[in-house]
């Protein structure tokens, strides 16, 4: 636990529900951080069916436990963006790990040198037959056509959330986070890209099993946000086509997206 009258400077948000093994799992990848600046753990629990405090006296977490019904993940969220005295924050929700033991430390040495509103960083990807692939973020300028990383891979400064009201959109089911990204990024001076992975991230969630609700809600995001109802449509074809190519050949779907097998991936 960090010190109650100085700030830390991550605050780790984690939302969870009815997954023992998978808040273990982001726990302890939290534990086995080297090096790491002073970080509150702040764990959002939907009142799980499993005694949640009792696992974390388990394992010996001196997380925050905040317990509630909420209207969904993105509420969840939304709470714990309310709860964080961080400077900055990042979302490991239940189940999501870090990629490495020192990314943590080395996250924190950026943030403390370069003073960022926005970071973001490579992630590496867990398939579903178990191979990892290394997925490196896309240029922040494509931001307006998607995420250009995982949303776990991404760290934003607290004072830009605050400052500009920003918060999940409850309107959206899918892809309120690519929102809050979208309205972060905009209000946000100083950017910076991390060239490492940042977090492991499992394919086979909500946004990925529900793709075709994801790029419906993202057509409207973008609709919203940069008024054309045809950049917005053009985004959302060429979306249809790469999520087409991925089906029915992921080879060719990974030669265009410029991952890899993963390279440098320690403690996966």
């Amino acid at each position: 636990m960090t010190d109650t009258a100085k700030p830390p400077l991550i605050s780790v948000i984690t939302i969870t529900l009815n997954d023992r093994d998978g808040l273990a799992r982001t726990i302890q990848s939290l534990q086995a951080q080297v090096g790491a600046p002073e970080v509150e753990h702040i764990i959002v629990d939907g009142m799980s069916d499993y005694d949640v405090a009792r696992l974390l006296a388990e394992l010996g977490s001196t997380a925050i436990l905040h317990q509630g019904r909420d209207a969904g993940l993105y509420d969840a969220m939304n709470r714990g963006t309310s709860l964080a005295r961080g400077d900055y924050l990042l979302y490991l929700n239940g189940g999501d790990v870090l990629a490495r033991e020192n990314v943590l430390a080395t996250v924190g040495t950026v943030l403390t040198s370069e003073r960022p509103d926005f970071l973001f960083g490579d992630s590496l990807e867990k398939q579903l037959d178990g191979e990892i692939r290394y997925k490196p973020s896309r240029p922040i300028k494509r931001l307006p056509l998607g995420m250009i990383t995982h949303h776990q891979a991404m760290v934003f400064r607290r004072a830009v959330i605050e400052e500009n009201a920003i918060r999940y959109d409850l309107n959206y089911r899918i892809a309120a986070d690519y929102d809050f990204v979208l309205k972060h990024f905009r209000a946000s001076k100083i950017i910076h890209y991390l060239p490492e992975p940042i977090c492991i991230f499992e394919t086979g969630g909500v946004s990925f099993t529900k793709n075709h609700l994801a790029r419906k809600e993202q057509f409207l995001i973008r609709r919203k946000a940069f008024g054309s109802w045809l950049f917005a449509a053009v985004i959302y074809t060429l979306q249809l086509y790469l999520r087409t190519i991925r089906i029915v050949s992921p080879s060719a779907y990974w030669v265009i997206r410029g991952g890899s097998r993963s390279r440098n991936s320690g403690g996966v």
